[in-house]
């Protein structure tokens, strides 16, 4: 973030000769050409120093809109994962960095060959050449001492929390150790240990400077002395993704999005999880990263980043941005990482429109259902196996196939299932999802803590200035900081800490509340959009019990039909025995038997039942296989052919789906 309103710094001192304006530097650097002089500092930088940017041609507009934009820088693309770089940057000319003796008149002037970079192994860092220059301003070359400058040492990892002999070494040189102190590592640590987090993870801020009474802003402190100087240790966390699977554990020096809302509970510590494929594949790619600040003077400054941040080819600030010195570096190099949140914006919006598509999907899909059971006749339906069967067979063996029984049972199963996982999915991702956007919420939370609290410290260097901005932006603040001394370091680096950085972290605190409002935005959908399913899912489930309710009921009166049909049948048989009884006795005459009382009797009854049992069980058995015949018609008995031979093909379908059910068994519940 860049504030180049020529407007937005007001002088301290009325009786200080005006400022140029951040534009006007900015211009002049880039537009003007180099004088004589600067160029040949230019080509003649000392040992090891490298030219950070090239001399632009042209203006745009990401330089200053979106200055996080210029932060990659091609020079820095062979970087090592344990290398260190020293940034040089040469500050803007106020006049409380006055301009150093003996430095001409075009110092005011400055372009991009000012600033340059050194890139060396850690292990080598502490005795090499050019740490020694930054840390030590007297002993710099000419062209450095030529202007105040800024000394930023960039440290890929956060080696600051656990690597003892580096921070003891750099106390030591820097001269951090006070009276009583064995080594900086266990004070630092103790301090930095009792801040938010866990592990490796911390965010906040712990300030441990000395305490003495203010030298008056007429007695400006003497770049790079070592009794002046102080820690003031910032971590801060941002939005960001890895290129490589990453295990996160309790020494990683970045946490899951789902892991940062757990920050701040109470729980028993978890065992490595190494994010998923399929977690990766969308908002499970978004990590919390720290960046870690640590300033020890107005011009000297060190930075860490969590190690699992893949971007290491990126310069602190770009060309177009403000220098001042170590405080308003700090906040620029903090606002520069919006980009990552805007990353992460992007992704959860991807994700929630996704999530939207898959909802009218299952809604649309459902005005189509077929017999309530799935959509209207699609390949998906059907399993794999019965696909390839329908695309082997006829066109009419394949309609005879969709009428049979088990197919129909076979693809409402499929639908059935696919239903429920697609709703169980969609269930899982607005979780999720979720879970996510509340996470992101907390972690922009804390990032609006962390300002707050370096605005209320920067806001006690001076009672007079901080009673005359009570009114102005409503920032928490120590209801006591009425009664705090002023911090004499701070005080003497006025230029550093009021107005300017404090209209800045107001500015960065807005941009993270729009942040926030819109992942609020977000929730608010995602909140509609749970409802709309929620609703969908009630009515369909009431649908189904409709649906099994009338299955059952007509279940019920086809048993009742077929028991009525059984009933009548043998009222028919009973009928159909007595017919040739009473055709038969009607035939031969009552009066011819002789058991009747016939007189003229010419036949037995033994003969009579001898003609008459084989005509009525010729006729009965008749009249069943009629019968029989006749209900087998009725439920499809002609097409038994037909079934018989889909019942030939079906048979080897189901032994596929019978061995893959049993592989799916094995792989899901593999031997231990």
């Amino acid at each position: 973030m860049d504030h180049l309103d020529p407007n937005s710094s007001a002088p301290l001192d009325t009786n200080s000769t005006p400022k140029p304006s951040v534009g006007s530097i900015h211009q002049s650097s880039q537009a003007l050409p180099q004088s004589p002089a600067s160029a040949e500092e230019s080509s003649s930088h000392p040992h090891g120093w490298k030219t950070i940017g090239g001399q632009q041609g042209s203006y745009d507009e990401e330089g200053f809109l979106y200055p996080s934009c210029n932060l990659t820088s091609e020079k820095l693309k062979d970087r090592k994962e344990d290398d260190v770089v020293i940034f040089s940057y040469s500050l803007s000319r106020t006049d409380e960095i006055p301009l150093a003796e003996g430095s001409g008149p075009s110092s005011g002037i400055f372009s991009e060959s000012d600033d340059i970079f050194f890139q060396v192994p850690k292990d080598t860092l502490i005795e090499s050449e050019q740490f020694n220059q930054v840390i030590n301003p007297e002993k710099e070359p000419r062209f450095i001492q030529s202007r105040a400058r800024l000394a930023i040492i960039d440290f890929p990892q956060c080696y600051d929390t656990y690597d003892d002999g580096l921070l003891n070494s750099m106390g030591e040189k820097l001269g951090l150790l006070r009276e009583g102190d064995t080594t900086l590592m266990d004070a630092y640590l103790r301090r930095v240990r009792t801040l938010p987090g866990h592990g490796r993870f911390r965010t906040g801020i712990s300030l441990r400077a000395p305490f003495k009474k203010p030298s008056g802003l007429s007695q400006l402190p003497k770049p790079g002395s070592s009794e002046d100087r102080f820690i003031l240790f910032v971590s801060f966390p941002y939005f960001g993704g890895s290129t490589k699977e990453i295990p996160l554990g309790p020494e990683n020096e970045s946490v899951g999005l789902l892991d940062f809302k757990r920050l701040g509970v109470d729980v028993p510590d978890r065992k490595v999880v190494v994010v998923s494929e399929e977690e990766r594949d969308d908002i499970g790619k978004i990590l919390v990263h720290q960046a870690r600040y640590m300033i020890f003077d107005n011009y000297t400054m060190a930075t860490f980043r969590s190690k699992e941040d893949s971007a290491k080819d990126q310069i602190p600030l770009p060309c177009s941005q403000e220098r001042i010195g170590a405080f308003r570096a700090m906040i620029h190099m903090i606002a520069n990482r919006m980009n990552s949140e805007l990353w992460a914006l992007a992704k959860f919006q991807a994700f929630l429109c996704k999530l939207e598509e898959d909802i009218d999907e299952v809604i649309s899909d459902a005005n189509a259902y077929e017999d309530n059971q799935g959509m209207e006749r699609n390949p998906d339906d059907v399993p794999l196996e019965l696909r390839h069967l329908l695309e082997s067979i006829s066109p009419k063996e394949r309609e005879l196939l969709r009428e049979d029984k088990v197919y129909r049972q076979v693809r409402q199963e499929h639908i059935l299932n696919r239903k429920r996982k697609r709703v169980l999915d969609l269930l899982t991702s607005l979780n999720r999802l979720s879970a996510s956007l509340f996470a992101a919420i907390s972690v922009a939370e804390r990032q609006i803590a962390v300002l707050q609290e370096l605005y209320t410290l920067f806001l006690t260097r001076d009672q007079t200035k901080t009673k005359a901005r009570e009114g102005g932006y409503p920032l928490r603040q120590n209801p006591f900081y009425r009664n705090i001394a002023p911090i004499p370091i701070l005080s003497e680096n006025s230029e550093q800490t009021w107005p300017n950085t404090l209209d800045t972290i107001e500015e960065v605190v807005r941009e993270k509340k729009c942040f926030l409002r819109k992942v609020k935005g977000l929730v608010e959908n995602m909140d509609i959009r749970r409802k709309i399913l929620s609703a969908f899912l009630k009515s369909d489930q009431a649908t189904e019990r409709t649906a099994q309710e009338v299955r059952v009921t007509l279940k019920e009166i086809k048993t009742q039909i077929m028991q009525q049909g059984g009933a009548v049948d043998w009222f028919a048989l009973l009928a159909t025995v007595f017919l040739p009884l009473n055709f038969c006795a009607s035939y031969f005459g009552m009066q011819t038997v002789k058991e009747f009382g016939g007189t003229t009797a010419t036949m037995s009854l033994r003969q009579f039942w001898r003609t008459t049992a084989p005509a009525v069980a010729a006729i009965l058995l008749l009249t069943a296989a009629i019968v029989l015949w006749n209900r087998s018609h009725l439920i499809g008995s002609r097409f038994h052919w037909e079934a018989m031979k889909k019942e030939k093909k079906l048979r080897p379908l189901r032994e596929k789906i019978d061995d893959l059910e049993q592989s799916s068994r094995a792989t899901s519940h593999p031997r231990r």
